[in-house]
């Protein structure tokens, strides 16, 4: 008997049972794969031809909104197409270019030219992130310096000079120190409580 997958012959003689379809297991889950993929084409289908009333080989165009055929020959390839025609095509890709504008930084308010950007220079953008990094705490841009200064750039944990953050006590609002975002959000996975923290330490030594 041939297999109905790969239309090798095998051995099909069995005592008892359904005559075997497939020469092997693989086959078998090969071709189930292959009509549950054509199940759901024809469930998805039947959806889009209730929501859209197009049948699997229409398409309404982005553009002018004439129905076509979805399916084409491109250069020896196939694929779907969204467009009934180049020229429609070259319409939304000109319609979806946009122009650079004139536009008000968001850190110093200076006017600066740009297609979708917020802030105009590097310095604005390390000034804004310094300003994250202390806004929400009862602490000044001087003071942050100040902190910053006093440990060199580097987390008071870790060690590691990385960008910092404020870290505080949440009961009390008191800033402690500063602290890289890793180790900060460290602190607050365990919820500031020493006996958690003491816990995860003798836990590693086992």
């Amino acid at each position: 008997m041939n297999c109905e997958r790969c239309g090798e012959s095998f051995d099909n003689s069995r005592q008892a049972g359904k005559p075997r379809r497939f020469c092997s297991e693989r086959c078998r889950s090969a071709e189930e794969k292959r009509r549950a993929k054509i199940r759901l084409r024809e469930w998805q289908d039947k959806q889009r031809k209730e929501e859209t009333g197009l049948e699997w080989h229409e398409e309404k165009c982005k553009t002018c909104g004439s129905i076509f055929p979805r399916y084409k020959d491109v250069e020896g390839r196939q694929g779907w197409r969204k467009y009934c025609s180049e020229e429609c095509s070259d319409k939304a890709r000109a319609y979806k270019k946009v122009e650079p504008s004139v536009r008000k930084c968001i850190q110093c308010g200076v006017d600066f030219v740009s297609i979708k950007g917020k802030i105009c220079s590097d310095s604005c953008k390390r000034a804004r992130r310094e300003d994250k990094s202390f806004r929400g705490h009862p602490i000044s841009r001087e003071e942050f310096k100040a902190l910053e200064e006093l440990q060199e750039g580097c987390c008071k944990i870790c060690g590691e000079e990385k960008p910092l953050v404020v870290d505080h006590c949440h009961k009390e609002g008191q800033v402690r120190g500063l602290l890289c975002s890793q180790c900060n959000s460290g602190l607050g996975m365990f919820y500031d409580n020493i006996a958690f923290l003491s816990a995860a330490i003798e836990y590693l030594k086992e």
